[in-house]
């Protein structure tokens, strides 16, 4: 009986006495990727945009081109605009002929106040001429009468003819300037049709 209990103590102490599996900490950086789409820009960017209405009728730039300042990048078209320049520049054509040196409403505004001028004239002298004779009592006072109304009508008519002219060559001056600075004002915004690059620098996007 002592002999069993001996072994089954030393057995004991011996399965005490091996030594077991261990984990002990280990310290190690971790890596981890984070995935995300996304594009990156330059902290001075800026987005071009056409300042009227149209169609793109040509990029002429890419993706990563480097640009500098004045470089056309897109054309746009409109035919709206295209047709608004086109009857600016016929409306200011027929202003330059009606305001011109050889205007034929001008022309014919001089001719009248020349005829107008010639008439009061003759209806001047003949007045004059009945006056002088009305002195020397070789005339009715009626004629006298007939002769200086039909001076002051030549008179007035002359007077006429000239304000007339006066006044339809300087509306027509008018006209023409206004014909001028609206055909500038379309023709200018043509330029706003070539959309151009304000600064160096590159393409990111389009």
């Amino acid at each position: 009986m002592r002999t069993l209990l001996v072994i089954a103590f030393l057995s004991l102490l011996g399965s005490c006495g091996r030594k077991g599996d261990s984990t002990f900490p280990a310290r190690k950086d971790l890596t981890q990727a984070v995935y995300a789409s996304g594009k990156i820009y330059p902290v001075n960017d800026y987005k071009v945009f056409a300042k009227l209405p149209g169609y793109v009728e040509k990029i002429h730039v890419r993706v990563g081109d480097s640009v500098k300042v004045g470089q056309t990048l897109i054309t746009i078209r409109s035919e709206v605009s295209g047709k608004n320049v086109e009857m600016a520049r016929n409306q200011y054509e027929l202003a330059m002929k009606n305001a011109g040196e050889g205007s034929p409403l001008l022309i014919a505004l001089q001719q009248d106040v020349a005829s107008a001028r010639t008439k009061y004239e003759l209806d001047s002298a003949n007045y004059q001429r009945f006056a002088n004779l009305e002195k020397e009592n070789a005339t009715s006072k009626l004629q006298l009468e007939q002769a200086r109304t039909q001076f002051d009508i030549s008179k007035q008519l002359w007077l006429k003819a000239k304000s007339n002219y006066t006044a339809t060559r300087d509306r027509l001056n008018t006209e023409l300037e206004n014909a001028r600075l609206q055909f500038e004002a379309q023709s200018s915004n043509q330029g706003d049709y070539i959309i151009a690059s304000v600064v160096n620098g590159r393409v990111y996007d389009i």
